[in-house]
């Protein structure tokens, strides 16, 4: 049903650096919602929000952002309403 797929494995630094494994990136700050304008439909401002806690979670600025990754409900609609936010918050995203 999806046009693409990703898959990250993540596991602990410190198990990652201990078996000798390159580090490919790690997540530097995070941030949950759930708030939505009804079961399906994200909230484009909320959204934004929870954008830019994550980045200053992460001690970092939208020009740092190098790779974002989305899958919003996987619906036309929730998926415009997730490409408004991400332009909202990195302006550079949209070209």
């Amino acid at each position: 049903m999806s046009e693409g797929g990703c898959i990250y494995t993540m596991e602990r630094r410190d198990d990652a650096l201990a078996r000798g494994a390159r580090i490919y990136g790690e997540v530097g700050g995070y941030c949950v919602n759930s708030d939505a304008t009804d079961y399906v439909l994200p909230n484009a401002v909320r959204q934004a929000e929870c954008i830019r806690k994550a980045i200053a979670h992460a001690g970092l600025t939208p020009a740092e952002i190098d790779i974002v990754n989305t899958h919003a409900t996987a619906t036309p609609q929730g998926d415009i309403q997730e490409c408004l936010a991400i332009g909202e918050v990195l302006p550079d995203a949209r070209t």
